[in-house]
């Protein structure tokens, strides 16, 4: 394992959900943290980290800002779409491809010695089923994985990538968790699709942990790794044990929605890989990590 006592990880994305996990976690460890998004500031990246406002798709600005900072490694989350998947193609493309490039470019100029592509559950179930991509994040996220793949392969750069499956957990803004939890809470309706879907939650301190992990790990150049539980999820069994755990009077309607066009209905992660080459492993389980998440939000809006 390579340490990182004397490393300077610059993580884009800083400001989202993961970012802001992770980038404690980096403070924690002791790391030099640089937290790069177009909102960083002091108010918006955790206490200890270095904000460097900046945008992914302004391909001059991302070079000033390794040249400045000089990382010796770099983690990058920066995408557009997560929630809202069905974003405007034009800004999938100039976040999650040109974003991705000019970052991975500048990485290398610069001579990082650890790059980690963070990428999404999505991509690769779409690809070998071999039909239409679902979305413009969907397809904008193979397209950057193809472009880091191709990248590494012609570059001397030590680069490896990650799929991220369905993160939960404390501070989610967006999501299926934090949504249903919010309806719960004011026992509200939560009308909801049919929720046969299965999808592999996967709790955000083991993510960070994976990530951590995955900027020392060594003899992993040019790999891909699942980082999820290996176990999958109905949506509407998730959706019944949050109105469950929180007693709440409201209730959830299955089959009120429709499901997205295209919708991919079984993505679980094949954590093997990552196990054995990384070390790593998901530890919380879904029923803990639910129990961790709701008792964070309750906190956070002042209830019981």
């Amino acid at each position: 394992m390579r340490a990182l006592e004397q490393a300077r990880v610059l993580v884009t994305g800083a400001t989202g959900f993961i970012g802001q996990h992770l980038c404690r976690k980096l403070v924690e460890l002791g790391v030099a943290t640089y937290g790069l998004s177009r909102s960083a500031a002091e108010a918006t990246v955790p206490k200890g980290v270095t904000p460097i406002a900046a945008d992914v798709t302004q391909r001059e600005v991302v070079v000033a800002a390794l040249e400045r900072v000089r990382p010796s490694h770099v983690l990058h989350l920066a995408a557009a779409g997560v929630t809202e998947p069905f974003l405007p193609i034009e800004q999938a493309v100039d976040v999650n491809v040109s974003g991705t490039v000019h970052v991975l470019e500048a990485s290398y100029d610069v001579g990082v010695q650890r790059f980690v592509h963070v990428g999404t559950a999505y991509e690769h179930r779409t690809a070998e089923m071999g039909r239409g991509l679902n979305n413009p994040y969907v397809a904008s996220k193979i397209s950057a994985w193809l472009f880091w793949r191709t990248f590494v392969e012609k570059q001397a750069i030590d680069s490896v990538a990650v799929r991220l499956y369905h993160v939960y957990g404390p501070q989610q803004l967006r999501g299926l968790v934090p949504a249903t939890m919010q309806a719960a809470q004011h026992h509200e309706v939560f009308n909801m699709t049919p929720g046969e879907q299965r999808r592999d939650f996967v709790y955000i301190d083991d993510v960070v942990q994976a990530l951590v992990v995955t900027l020392k790990a060594a003899n992993v150049s040019g790999k891909t790794y699942d980082i999820g539980t290996g176990c999958g999820w109905h949506i509407k069994t998730v959706v019944q044990r949050i109105f469950q755990l929180m007693n709440s009077r409201g209730r959830y309607i299955i089959g009120a929605l429709a499901y997205r066009p295209h919708e991919e209905m079984d993505l679980v992660a094949v954590p093997a890989a990552a196990q054995i080459d990384l070390q790593w492993q998901a530890r919380i389980q879904l029923e803990e990590g639910l129990m961790k998440t709701i008792a964070a939000y309750r906190h956070q809006i002042g209830t019981s």
